[in-house]
């Protein structure tokens, strides 16, 4: 299992979400944590960065990092998709 930490951008912009859509993230998340290479979840690599991915719940993106040695997830962002979200 990974351990997930959360900056504060992303932490900013998940209290400001409706209760349904954090309970939405939170299980994805969750899921994340559990196996970060499951196929159920949409999961793609970030094209800008070698080290980034997006998880999309909705039309939310969770834009987040993963370090395989320390088995840790840092989620940088929780967004709508937007032309500034990537």
């Amino acid at each position: 299992m990974y351990r997930l930490a959360t900056l504060p951008r992303a932490e900013k912009h998940f209290a400001k979400l409706p209760q349904k859509t954090q309970q939405k993230i939170f299980i994805a998340l969750s899921k994340l944590a559990n196996n970060p290479f499951n196929r159920e979840l949409n999961i793609k690599k970030m094209v800008a960065s070698k080290q980034s991915y997006r998880l999309r719940v909705g039309e939310l993106r969770v834009i987040y990092e993963m370090d395989t040695k320390s088995k840790a997830i840092f989620i940088l962002d929780i967004d709508f998709r937007r032309t500034t979200t990537y």
